[in-house]
C-alpha cells in the first residue's frame, strides 16, 4: 500500500541519490525526478485541495496542515523550478496552487 511511509523512503532515496551526484547536471536531473516523491509526500495535501468532493469538505487537520505545509512549499518550488505545468492529470499546477491555498487556509499574499 501507497502511504506516506513509502514517500518518505523514497524523499530519502533521492537524497541519498543527490548526495551521491557527481557533478551539478546529474544533480539536477535527480531533484527533477525526485518531483513524484515530493508529489507523493503531499498526497493528503493534494487530496484535501482537489481530490473527491467528499474529501475537499473534510479538509485537513491542523496537525496535517503543520506536517504538509513545508512539503507542499518545496513541491511548488521544484514544480516552477522545472516548468511542470500539470499538478495531476486534469489539474494545472496554478489551479492546484490555489486550490492548495485555500486548504491549507492560506490569504493571496501568505507563502506556503
Amino acid at each position: 500500500m501507497l502511504d506516506q511511509s513509502v514517500a518518505d523512503e523514497g524523499l530519502k532515496a533521492f537524497e541519498e541519490a543527490m548526495a551521491l551526484a557527481e557533478n551539478d547536471d546529474v544533480r539536477r536531473r535527480v531533484e527533477k525526478a525526485s518531483i513524484c516523491a515530493w508529489r507523493m509526500a503531499a498526497e493528503d495535501a493534494c487530496i484535501a485541495a482537489f481530490g473527491p468532493e467528499e474529501f475537499q469538505k473534510r479538509g485537513l487537520s491542523t496537525e496535517d496542515a503543520e506536517r504538509q505545509r513545508p512539503i507542499v512549499r518545496h513541491l511548488l518550488e521544484l514544480c516552477e523550478k522545472y516548468g511542470v505545468e500539470m499538478a495531476a492529470e486534469n489539474v494545472p499546477v496554478e489551479e492546484a496552487r490555489k486550490r492548495l491555498r485555500e486548504a491549507f487556509g492560506l490569504k493571496e499574499d501568505e507563502k506556503f
